[in-house]
């Protein structure tokens, strides 16, 4: 194997007369195996090389001045940005013809994060990573993984911090595809592959949560609807814009805080519409208990926590009948603890949300039925299921597979007994 270190030097760079001259510090990790070195590895990890197997390119303390975040002094003013790229892609022909194809030009995403550093303004470092990150993988698919790492320097707060900054490691799609690959060689290599679903844990804090009576705006015999999870353009948000607009006579809050906040607060404009910003432990249980309704538009939960959270507080959940949910909220548990609508389809939900707040005998029972529901789902239970299940099983397999393997040694001490003078053998 060899493992060599390359440093970047800046003068191999032409200076381009229409451009400023680009200074950075670069350099490549190179690791190379022989293809039998290669050949064993790739059996071990799923079937394909693992990151540490492949090269990188490294890019690292590149600074620029951008305009953003949160304050307004911040996009007014602007300030010092610090990225830090690593891209992991397959070097092992870059050097042997002139093709530049077989590597990735340093300046190419050098340039990509200045024009997004530098570009319109963003609320959150986690949207410069992610743009810093997609644009460069859609540019150049040869990169099969990107780590970006942005962080502003000598954040002007309060207290000993002095750097603020995220982390953002993404991969080219087919992570299912290794995954199954993952559990082909898993199968393999075991005897026998015992598998036990179990769930997430609900804190024990939103069990006897207490409804208190803000956010009423002075019309507190409303109903209240209520979404808590991150405010971002995936979760469907702008659908519940048009449920709102066919019931006149709710209010609806948001609890959280995400990208897509400020669109919100503008489609809401003029509507009886609360958001809150993050809120966490009893301050997180009181607002689960001050809603009515919990509604969960989302179409891509993978298992749905915040619905798991709304019903052990006794809040009754209308959501869509997609992703994870209906794992919370099986066939037999509709119209019990929980009603699911048809993803997409406003009438369905209007129609599910006006059967609940028709009847406010209605809505607390089933939020009765719920949380009696959700007992379930704490972590005690989710220990225990492991336990009882999992660790009996392997328990069982492995009496059993001793067993297997001590009946021919038994076998043959009976037969070597039976034989020897003087001894009985029953």
């Amino acid at each position: 194997m060899i493992n060599t270190r390359i440093p970047r030097r800046r003068n191999c760079c032409p200076k381009d007369t229409t451009v400023e001259p680009i200074k950075l510090r670069a350099s490549v990790d190179l690791k190379r195996y022989s293809s039998f070195h290669l050949a064993k590895r790739q059996s071990l990890v799923m079937g394909e090389r693992n990151l540490v197997d492949v090269d990188k390119l490294v890019l690292k303390g590149l600074q620029f001045h951008g305009f953003h975040g949160v304050k307004q002094e911040e996009k007014k003013l602007g300030q010092k940005f610090l990225v830090d790229v690593d891209a992991w892609l397959d070097l092992s022909t870059a050097g042997l013809t002139d093709s530049l194809t077989d590597t990735i030009s340093y300046t190419d995403i050098y340039r990509i994060a200045k024009e997004i550093v530098e570009g319109p303004s963003q609320n959150l470092l986690e949207s410069v990573a992610h743009l810093i990150a997609n644009t460069t993988l859609l540019k150049f698919p040869q990169i099969s993984a990107i780590r970006v790492q942005v962080g502003k320097p000598h954040v002007a707060v309060h207290g000993p911090v002095d750097y603020l900054g995220v982390e953002i490691l993404s991969y080219v799609s087919g992570y299912k595809n290794r995954f199954q690959n993952f559990i082909k060689n898993l199968r393999e290599m075991g005897d026998e592959v015992i598998v036990v679903t179990t769930h997430e844990g609900v804190p024990q804090e939103f069990y006897g949560a207490k409804l208190i009576g803000s956010w009423s705006a002075g019309e507190t015999e409303k109903p209240l609807l209520i979404h808590v999870g991150r405010l971002g353009v995936e979760k469907s948000l702008d659908f519940l814009k048009r449920v709102v607009d066919r019931l006149p006579g709710v209010r609806i809050a948001f609890v959280g805080d995400g990208p897509y906040r400020n669109e919100l607060e503008t489609m809401f404009s003029g509507m009886p519409a609360v958001f809150t910003g993050m809120l966490l432990g009893e301050e997180l249980s009181q607002a689960y208990a001050s809603g009515d309704i919990f509604v969960m538009p989302s179409e891509s939960e993978t298992l749905g926590l915040v619905v798991l959270e709304a019903m052990a507080s006794g809040v009754p959940v209308v959501a869509a009948r997609a992703g994870g949910i209906p794992d919370i909220i099986p066939e037999d548990q509709e119209g019990k603890t929980s009603l699911l609508y048809t993803p997409g389809d406003l009438d369905d939900c209007v129609h599910k949300l006006e059967h609940l707040l028709s009847s406010k005998e209605f809505r607390e029972s089933m939020g009765k039925a719920a949380r009696e529901e959700m007992e379930k789902y704490d972590w005690r239970a989710a220990t225990q299921k492991i336990r009882n299940e999992q660790y009996n099983a392997a328990i069982w397999f492995w009496r059993n597979k001793r067993a297997q393997l001590l009946r021919p040694i038994q076998w043959f001490v009976r037969r070597l007994f039976r034989w020897s003078p003087g001894i009985t053998y029953s």
